[in-house]
């Protein structure tokens, strides 16, 4: 695998070619729509400072939009209540 970027750590390195993760070929991207199939007892916002909060507001079946990857099979996820941290397990993709 060719390095495409300047540094030794380069975002662009990680989106050409073929180096593909198990998460991209599960069909989630970023600004698709997703669905919660199981809500976690907390979650942490996806803010320039997180904070971790009760999930009670969440939901099973509501659909959100993909903001971002994050490392760990984490998505930050937009909801109508904001933006959250959700473990990709816990989410399907909204066809």
């Amino acid at each position: 695998m060719e390095n495409l970027g300047k540094g030794r750590y380069s975002r662009r390195r990680y989106t050409r070619g073929s180096y593909r993760t198990r998460w991209d070929m599960a069909g989630m991207e970023v600004g698709q729509k997703v669905r919660l199939v199981r809500v976690p007892p907390y979650v942490k916002t996806a803010d320039a400072m997180p904070m971790l909060r009760s999930s009670a507001f969440l939901e099973v079946g509501q659909e959100g939009l993909i903001l971002d990857r994050r490392p760990g099979n984490y998505w930050a996820v937009r909801f109508k209540q904001g933006a959250f941290l959700i473990d990709g397990g816990d989410l399907e993709a909204v066809g």
